[in-house]
């Protein structure tokens, strides 16, 4: 799970934001977990990550510079995984800003992935994709050698995806802002 960014649009750390009695990493974290996600890892970073990591309820990988982009964390996170024993086959990319993943969108997106039907699978509500991202080994090999100078999406465009259709609207959602988070139900961190 992506968290290590600085979270000025939203003027507060959204990763602790809460929503239903829970903050997101929480929310997303056991989402994972219950949709069949084996190893969480959070990616963290200055100047929140020391706080999100004393929540997160799972290990924790630090981005030394989260300000050099997206694709920064994704590295950490890899990294990360690799250290696992074994390193997954796959891993599931969420954001911190979609806290309201559904656990049976995750367990069909990798039910999804595990058929073979391609190496990266999104989710797509209503002909819009959004998140979690299910990529296999060749594209988490393209993302971990991939120059800063790119984005996850440009590294993933070159990949053989498939977007599977899902009921769950929230895979869009882009809780960026402190207004999208209060319209969510979601409140800032106390």
């Amino acid at each position: 799970m992506l968290a290590a960014g600085r979270s000025e649009r939203a003027g507060f750390p959204k990763a602790l934001a809460v929503l239903d009695g829970r903050t997101f990493v929480e929310r997303i974290r056991d989402a994972l977990l219950e949709g069949g996600v084996s190893d969480v890892i959070v990616v963290v970073g200055a100047p929140h990550g020391d706080r999100v990591a004393s929540v997160a309820g799972c290990a924790c990988a630090e981005n030394p510079d989260p300000e050099r982009g997206m694709l920064s964390s994704v590295q950490a996170g890899i990294e990360a995984a690799r250290r696992l024993a074994p390193p997954p086959s796959a891993l599931v990319l969420a954001l911190v800003d979609h806290p309201r993943i559904a656990p049976r969108t995750v367990q069909t997106l990798l039910e999804t992935w595990r058929s073979g039907a391609a190496e990266v699978v999104r989710p797509r509500h209503r002909g819009r994709t959004g998140h979690p991202i299910v990529v296999g080994d060749g594209a988490i090999d393209a993302l971990a050698e991939a120059s800063l100078d790119v984005t996850p999406r440009d590294v993933l465009s070159m990949r053989r995806r498939l977007d599977v259709e899902v009921p769950d609207s929230t895979v869009l959602d882009d809780l960026d802002t402190a207004e999208a988070i209060r319209q969510a139900g979601g409140l800032p961190p106390s």
